[in-house]
């Protein structure tokens, strides 16, 4: 495909290099010269320094002759603007980033606006907290087909009754129906079969039901319930993520520096503490009663604020900590060492990405979510199957699959089910596939 991006930030250049991996012809806009080199030399790209707005620099683009049309600069208002002026000049699919609360409102107009798929990823990554908030004894939680399955990342710690057991033999020890996909062992991802045996620090990922999840981490003696929440910063992750906690009735306390933002936070919000002040003064935390928290959230907008506050935070022994860093030398760094990590850049390109291999598939195998896993080592998919899925009707034990290919689970009609090698994918069924092959956009492509 040939893309078009407006915007050669982080977030740009994030999707820049995934989508140059997935094979697309990608040229970069930019207004700033810097941007748009940096983009050049690290990548095989065409370079345009103008405003993404402008007619007359989209024309010089060639954007008339784009497939998809993303705009992803730091303000809402030239996204917004380069996505409209790139539909009258004749491109059918765009993207906008929009992520002030105040337009939120427009997605329900982005036909009319011109606008295919409006990203919000502040929002995005409040939601992706507030699962987590709910089974904090998860690192991370993905839902599938509209929450009847998850995929769930956990630590295997030394006193876990699962460690070194063979996944063969984890119904001994467990009752619950789960299915572990992929096991993260020395920074390496793995597609375990039924003879891996699980090992203290192993970080695992499994499907499983809302009920299974809850059920089996009440078994493993990890199971933590969340009801006071310390958040640190303003920012409009925090706007976003307080307003749902605000709903479910969470005792929260945020503090921030921005007076405007308090403001903003305090006259939007019920039943929350709001203070204004330095979250890094360890005075104000002590005094605030930080250490009393069931979850500790840093979500201020310096990535190295964030990173010591929550070292401080674990070290302190709140329970949960989560981490907003989206710097990539910062995420590798602290992959290992933070307990939570959410990235804003990442979540955005997660969801176009998603949204740009719904073009390349074919239209009944179509792939509906990607999960990255361990910093782009695996991903885990959601596909519907389609009429035209080569081994419908099939026993799984009979399908030649490609290597380091695992069905995570279907979904029948809203019914969740681990399969075994006699179950078989039916039309219209909702497949989980995980896989280190990471360019799949078609429910055939896992066939071997």
């Amino acid at each position: 495909m040939n893309i078009v991006i407006v915007g050669a930030g982080s977030v740009g250049l994030e999707l820049v290099e995934q989508l140059i991996r997935e094979g697309h012809n990608i040229t970069v806009i930019d207004s700033e010269q810097k941007n748009v080199q940096d983009a050049v030399n690290r990548f095989d790209v065409k370079g345009l320094v103008g405003n993404g707005g402008s007619l007359d620099t989209l024309l010089e683009a060639g954007v008339k002759e784009c497939d998809l049309f993303i705009a992803v600069t730091e303000k809402d208002e030239i996204n917004v603007l380069a996505c409209m002026v790139a539909k009258s000049i004749g491109v059918e699919y765009t993207v906008a980033r929009v992520r002030n609360p105040e337009y939120t409102s427009m997605a329900n107009d982005k036909n009319n606006i011109g606008i295919s798929l409006m990203v919000n990823p502040e929002y995005q990554v409040s939601e992706e907290i507030l699962n987590i908030l709910q089974l904090p004894s998860a690192i991370n939680i993905h839902n599938f087909s509209e929450g009847n399955a998850d995929l769930v990342e956990t630590r295997i710690k030394r006193d876990s009754i699962l460690n070194g057991v063979a996944l063969k033999d984890l119904h001994l020890y467990i009752k619950q129906r789960i299915l572990i996909c992929a096991v993260l062992r020395n920074n390496d991802v793995i597609i375990p079969d039924g003879f891996f045996k699980l090992r203290e620090d192993d970080i695992i990922y499994f499907t499983a039901t809302e009920r299974n999840i809850r059920s089996l981490f009440q078994d493993l003696k990890i199971n933590q319930r969340t009801r006071k929440v310390f958040i640190a910063g303003g920012s409009k992750i925090t706007y976003y993520l307080a307003k749902g906690l605000d709903r479910i009735a969470y005792n929260v306390k945020i503090v921030s520096q921005n007076k405007e933002d308090c403001k903003v936070l305090a006259d939007n919000l019920n039943y929350i503490d709001v203070i204004n002040g330095d979250p890094s003064d360890q005075a104000l935390l002590n005094s605030e009663g930080y250490k009393n928290a069931d979850a500790f959230i840093a979500l201020t907008d310096n990535d190295e604020t964030n990173i010591m506050l929550s070292t401080y935070a674990h070290s302190s022994g709140v329970r949960k900590v989560i981490t907003k860093v989206d710097n990539d030398a910062y995420l590798r760094m602290t992959s290992n060492t933070l307990d939570t990590i959410i990235s804003t850049k990442l979540s955005t390109a997660q969801q176009i990405v998603t949204y740009v291999r719904t073009f390349t598939g074919e239209e009944d195998n179509i792939v509906k979510k990607i999960y990255k896993i361990s910093d782009d080592k695996a991903e885990a998919l959601e596909f519907t199957a389609g009429e035209s899925f080569g081994a419908l009707n099939t026993p799984l034990k009979d399908i030649k699959f490609k290597k380091d290919v695992l069905i995570g689970g279907i979904i029948r009609e809203g019914e969740f089910i681990i399969p075994s090698g006699m179950d078989v994918i039916q039309a219209k069924d909702l497949v989980i596939v995980v896989t280190t092959n990471n360019i799949f956009d078609d429910l055939n492509d896992i066939l071997g």
